[in-house]
Parts: structure tokens; sequence; C-alpha cells
């Protein structure tokens, strides 16, 4: 955001020895980050007005012509391509020496004399954005060259003289204010500079409203938790026309093209108190009636951009008795446009909730200097400000005008009065440093707030434009006093509060850890997605809605429930991902909320309590062979480099998202911990995925209690150990688990591994079969194995395979 200083200086008187560049750095230390301080016309030297002589085709290119421009001083050619020259049209010529921005892009390139396709070229005819002036001086098409023909300039006078470009600008970095809806006009910047150097800044100056009660304005707010505030009235007899030099010249400074007389007036107010306005052609309003209301579904809208929109039941609108007629603080209506045939009008000055406008401009790819400033939540009390201020400068440019309906004012939803209580002890301990209890109360007292004393505390009152969003906690009155003190004044010292060691957080440690398995010995890569899911997104995997935590204020529309799983949202990675990889193998940790089950307390001063918020390991993967098996031996590697005692069980409860025959459940003791399961077909199939996706969870709260970090010592065994593989078809109805438990049964002091590496099933091995691969390992504590020996164990453990679960040996 551009900021004048002569538009400052209009409201506070800067110290002498405080330069631009001291300002910005001032204002970057105590308030707002200041990107850059530029000179208004720093740019344009050697740029002058001149004046086409003659013109005639370029000989050698077709869209290209040769110009002769009168400068003041000589008669130059100049080779362009412009769409719109013509002999006797006022340009803005660059001379040779000069800088411009070819095309209006990248930087700044110096100017010398050429020849273009064999013709001599002395400078250049330039487009408004080549020279800087795009703000001002807007393009329809990139080729069009900047007519400065209906300019009462001189040839050969500066560009910068001209347009009385003498101001220097402050580039406020736009971020650094999203929480301080005051400083989004010069007034509440000028405000703060007073507080910075301790200079006096009066009231804002309004005359009050003198009315003429010849016609009434009806207004109705169909919905007050959108619409806090709408002032309007009734203004007869203006003159739509040309702007005073002055009012041009402060809307030029911030790169604001005048309009007309009405629509800069309305501008002017929302660059100096950050303040929205809008001016409707009262004659187009039917009944002078203004209805602040929802959209109806599907109703239709175009805007003062000539864009026809389709509106939906979330915008809010102002309506007439008949029609909409402008998007409440987004963009007005073509249908009540200020035209110079206006001669009657009604000014808006009204605040609207900013969740609401935010939804409307992200919707329909609106936004505006309006939208920008109403989403950051402005004070009520200056809308009634601005509508005074608009009315005064209107009849100044007006004379024969009047206001000829009472002013009205319809205020449902007011803002509730700050006040908080702050003790001096408190302010100084967190600040670290020791004030005087004078010098905290002179320092907000500068930045507008009221003080009672209370004892050792106070009690501040919030002035109001700084109460809807900014300061509402103790915390915030020593942040006002400690950059107002200075940050850079406060001394480096070492924390007065004990070091102590902290607990170690289990939770963190196990997430840490189970990170370095996944990415080290699984190679799957971390993924974060947002907590919030939507309800059509619920509906698709088949759950229930209702079980959701639903947010009061959600980002978005399709964000406004927290998640239960992690599941939805690894699911649209892998769609996202999958456009670009065939295989893909991806995790993550993070907290899900369960409504059902009561968690921790709100807060001190609250009686709620939150849900329940577990964290959860959950991971998906997509491979050529088997997705099911990888994501498995995933899962178990992760569980058997925590050291947990697993064991995992066939359930007929599957979830709803589960393929209900490719689903395992993991056990410690009794309790689930995990498990892993492929997608259901009717899911992934629903989401154009055609290929299977195997997913895992982990429970981690659950894993935390069962997490033993005391490791045990225990010698390297130094006896070998000895691999045989078996090769197994039976009854594809036989779990792994109960294949597992003979297995082990079979010798259970020397058998320390089995892993299973292959399932195979065809119908060459029988219908309803399966063939397992695995390999078991054999060792002892105490000696070594003989060969014979461990082909005996391994014969037996055959043997009962064949006998407990009819398995056959493949060959």
């Amino acid at each position: 955001m551009k900021i004048s200083l002569n538009w400052l200086k209009q409201y506070v008187d800067l110290p002498k020895n405080i330069t631009p560049d001291q300002l910005g750095v001032d204002l970057t230390l105590k308030s707002v980050e200041i990107e850059g301080v530029e000179s208004q016309g720093a740019d344009l030297d050697n740029i002058i007005v001149a004046k086409i002589t003659e013109l005639k085709p370029h000989p050698n290119a077709d869209k290209l012509r040769i110009a002769v421009v009168d400068d003041g001083e000589h008669n130059v050619q100049v080779v362009c391509g412009g769409s719109n020259l013509e002999v006797g049209m006022l340009v803005a010529f660059a001379r040779v020496g000069s800088r411009v921005r070819w095309h209006g892009e990248g930087e700044l390139v110096t100017l010398a004399k050429v020849k273009l396709r064999g013709e001599d070229s002395s400078g250049m005819i330039c487009t408004s954005s080549e020279v800087g002036l795009g703000g001002i001086f807007p393009a329809k098409e990139e080729s069009e060259i900047l007519d400065l023909t209906e300019q009462s300039f001189k040839v050969g006078q500066s560009i910068a003289e001209a347009l009385n470009l003498n101001d220097t600008l402050l580039d406020l970095d736009n971020k650094a204010i999203t929480n301080r809806p005051d400083m989004w006009g010069h007034y509440g910047i000028a405000r703060e500079v007073a507080a910075i150097y301790n200079k006096k800044i009066d009231k804002y100056k309004v005359k009050d409203i003198k009315t003429e009660k010849l016609e009434e304005l009806s207004v109705e707010i169909q919905d007050p938790e959108l619409c806090r505030r709408y002032l309007g009235v009734v203004i007869d007899g203006v003159k739509v026309g040309p702007s005073s030099d002055w009012l041009v010249e402060r809307l030029q400074s911030v790169g604001q093209k005048s309009i007309n007389n009405i629509v800069d007036i309305t501008n002017y107010i929302l660059y100096d108190l950050g303040q929205p306005m809008h001016a409707f052609d009262a004659g187009l309003i039917s009944d002078n009636k203004i209805i602040v209301r929802r959209a109806e579904k599907g109703e239709k809208f175009t805007t003062l951009d000539e864009e026809e929109r389709k509106l939906t039941e979330e915008n809010l609108v102002i309506a007439d008795g008949d029609k909409a007629v402008a998007l409440a603080g987004v963009m007005g209506g073509l249908n009540s446009e200020i035209k110079n045939e206006t001669t009657k009008v009604i000014l808006e000055s009204a605040n609207f909730e900013p969740f609401s406008i935010r939804k409307t401009a992200e919707s329909l790819g609106l936004r505006t200097e309006s939208s920008t400033r109403f989403e950051k939540n402005l004070d009520p009390a200056m809308a009634e400000l601005a509508l005074k201020k608009a009315v005064e400068l209107i009849l100044d440019c007006c004379p024969e005008a009047k206001v000829i309906s009472p002013v009205v004012d319809e205020y449902p939803t007011k803002i509730e009065t700050v006040k908080i209580e702050v003790g001096f002890d408190f302010i100084n301990k967190r600040i670290g440093v020791q004030l005087e209890k004078k010098e905290i109360e002179k320092i907000l007292d500068r930045l507008g707030f009221d003080l009672k004393a209370k004892g050792d505390k106070l009690i501040v009152t919030v002035p109001s434009w700084r109460a809807t969003k900014d300061i509402s906690i103790a915390e915030d009155i020593v942040e006002e006093v400690a950059r107002m003190y200075g940050y850079d004044n406060i001394e480096p010292q070492m924390p007065a509060v004990p070091l102590c060691i902290p607990h170690q957080n289990i939770e963190r440690e196990l997430e840490r850890k189970i990170k370095n398995i996944l990415v080290k010995a699984c190679g799957a890569t971390e993924v974060h997605n947002y907590s919030f899911v939507g309800d059509d997104e619920i509906k698709n995997l088949g759950l229930d809605v209702k079980k959701y935590v639903e947010l009061e204020n959600p980002l978005t529309a399709d964000q406004n429930l927290l998640r239960r799983e992690l599941f939805s949202g690894l699911l649209n990675n892998v769609v996202d991902n999958l456009r670009f990889y065939p295989e893909l193998n991806i995790f993550e940790i993070g907290h899900v909320y369960l409504a059902e089950q009561p968690g921790h307390e709100a807060g001190p001063d609250s009686q709620g309590v939150l849900p329940d918020q577990p964290s959860i390991a959950g991971g998906m993967t997509v491979c050529k062979d088997d997705s099911f098996m990888a994501a498995k031996k995933c899962l178990e590697t992760t569980m058997t480099e925590m050291q947990l005692d697993f064991k995992a069980y066939r359930e007929k409860e599957v979830p709803a998202w589960i393929h209900p025959k490719r689903y395992l459940p993991y056990y410690v003791g009794d309790k689930q911990i995990a498990y892993v399961g492929e997608v259901h077909p009717s899911i992934s199939n629903g989401m154009d995925i055609d290929q299977r996706v195997a997913f895992w969870r982990v429970d981690l709260s659950a894993v935390s209690e069962l997490y033993n970090r005391q490791y045990k010592y225990q010698l390297v065994n130094k006896f070998p150990s000895v691999e045989l593989d078996a090769s197994i078809t039976l009854d594809e109805k036989v779990t792994w688990q109960e294949v597992e438990q003979i297995v082990h049964s079979a010798a259970p002091q020397f058998i320390k591994k089995i892993v299973l590496f292959d399932v195979y099933k065809s119908d060459k091995i029988g219908v309803d079969k399966k063939s397992l691969a695995f390999h078991v390992v054999y060792q002892s504590e105490d000696r070594t194995l003989e060969s014979a020996e461990v082909q005996k164990m391994h014969d037996t453990m055959l043997s009962q395979l064949a006998k407990s679960v009819k398995a056959v040996v493949r060959k």
C-alpha cells in the first residue's frame, strides 16, 4: 500500500530533522514494516510532454510507424508500434538517456539512439506502464500509447512537473497490518506517526450534516450479523464532472485514477480514513429503498467492471425493491452507476462482517480495495465519520447541491467497549525494563487509550478503532508499551526464571523416531495437510457428518469440519501426485478430533471441554506389485523398530473406506494400536484412481503409553544364525497370523524371526488357494546349531503346518 508523505503532513507535523528514510525506519521499528521509500517523480527524469507532428508507415515493418515529435526544442524522429497514434496527439516522450521499463516489465533500461528496421529512432513514445503511470492511466491494451491530449499540459514540460509528482511515497507492507484495520488509511498512519514522535494530532474534522426533509430514504437490514451498520443519505443537485486539482493529486499519489468528482470523493475517503463508501445514482434506485440481503440462489448481477456474475446465498448484496444494485463491500453495480447525467445520489457508508466479504470476494475472484479493508474488521464508528466527510466534500464541489433526506443510521450490531485491567509490574516484567508509571501512562495516552488508575493497576479503555480485531488482552497492552518504548532500547539480559531441564515429551520423541524410521527404512515422504475437511468429502467416504466437530468460522465452505482421520487428506495427496509419479509412499503425523470423547478443558476461564485430540500416524502406498503388502511391510518395520510386541488378528469390523477382505488390525496385548488395509474400490474408483491403494494407521497416543524408552543392554549373539525358506500352498481363508503361530510353536527356543515375503494366487495352484513364501531364522543363544538339527526343526515345522492347516509344501 502506498502512503503519501504530503497527505500525512495534512494531519501531523513531522520533526524537522526526520527525513523520509528515517520515518520509514521508525515506522518499521515501532509500528508497521515499510518496504521502501521512493520519490514520486524519481524515474521520470528526461521524460517530457511531446506532440506528434508527422506520422508515416515504416517501409520495412507493417506494425511500426515513423513519427516526428516536437519535444519543445527539436523535432525528433521516433519509430513506434503504438496502436492509437495520431497527428496532434500529446504523448509521454522519453528522450535518449532516460530510463523506462520495456513493455512495463523488468528493470529500468536506459534509452540510446538506435536503428529499428533500418530507420533512425531517437527516444521512445511510451505507454503508461513503461513510465510507471499505469495506476493513474490504465491502458486497455499493451500497445496503447499514453494519450495526454485532453490534459492542459505544455509541450516540453516534464511529466513529473505536469502531473505535480513532487511527493514522497512510503511503500507499506500490507501483511504487516492484517490485524490493524485502523491503519488502512492515511489518518490511521498519521495517528501512529504522531504517537511515535509525541506530536499532537487533532480529531478527524467533519461537519454535521444539515438536512432538508424533502424525501425519505428507507434502509432495511435483513441479516444484522452480516451488516453491522448502514448509513445512507440522499443528495440532490449534484453536477458530475472533473475533480478539483487537489483531489486528483491526492488520488494520483496512491495510484488511483480520477473518474469523476463524486466517485473520486468516495475513493478519497477510502484512502484517507480507510472506510470504503459507495455512491448510487438515486434515479436508478426504486422508491429510495435500500435492502441489505443475501443474494438469491443463482441470482445474476453485473458489476461495474461489466462482468456478469452468478451469485449464491453466501453473497451479501445491496438491493432496492426490484433488484440488486451492489455487491456489499466489494463492488457496485452497473445498473446504478454514477454517470455524467446523474443529478441525485444516494451515499452509502456501511460496516460489514469481514468473513462474509472475504468469502464473496474469493468465490467471485473479485478482490477490490473495498473488500480488502472490510475483510480486516473495520471500526463501525468510522462509517459515520466517512459519511459526514463525503457529504461535506460533495457540497464543496457542487455548491448547488443539498441534502434532501434525513441521515438513516441502522446500527443493529454495536461493538462492545473493551476495557482491560493491567498492572504496571505486569507490563515491566514482560518487557524486561523498569519504566516509570508516568512514562507508561504517557505512551498509552499518545496511542489514544483512556486510562483510569486503580492502585498499582490501570483500567485501560481501548479506542473503538483498535477494539475490533487488535487489542483484547493485557498482553496486547504490554506490546503497545514495548513497541513505543522501542524494542531496540531493551538491553539483552539472561532470563530471570530458573532454567530447568524440561520433562521429555514422549509423543514428540515418538514422532521423531517414527519419522526417521519411515524416511530412512521405508523410503517414505512426509506430507502435511489441513485439519479441516468438508461435508461432501465425508459423505463420499460413506461416513456420518454428524460425528464431526463443526467449525463456527471455517476458512472456506468446503473446510467446515475437523477431521476424524488422516485418510481423506492422504487420499487427496495420492490423487494429486499420481499424475506425476507411478508409485507413491507417503505418510503424515497429526491430530484428529473426536467429539464423542472429551479431552481437556478449553481454558482456565472456560467451562467448555474440547474434543479428544489423539495423535495419529498414517500413510498411503501405491506400487506396481502389491500395494497392500508394501504398506504392511512399512507398518510392521515401523512397529518392530519401536520395539512393540505386536500381533495381528483378523476382525469382522472394518472401516468404511477399507476393502473388507484386505484389512489387518494389529494389537499389543488386547489393545488395538494399528491397522493396514486396501482402500475400498468404490472410493478409489470414484476418485479416478486406477491402481490399488493401501492405507496404514497407528494410534500414537495409544503407543506412547506402551512405548518403553528404557533400553535393556543385550549382548550380540556370537553364534551364527541359519536362514531357511519355505513355500506352501493352503486354503486362502487361513490367515498369516495362524501360519506364523504354528511356525513359531515348532521350535520357540530357536526360531528368532519369521518374515513373509511373497503371497501368490492363481488358478494354477487351485481355486480358493494361495501360496505363501517366507524366511525362518534359526539361532541358539549358547551354541552353534548343526545343519541336520536345523533341518529337522524345519521339517517338523512344515509337518505341523500340513497337519494343522493342510498346507502343502511347494517344491
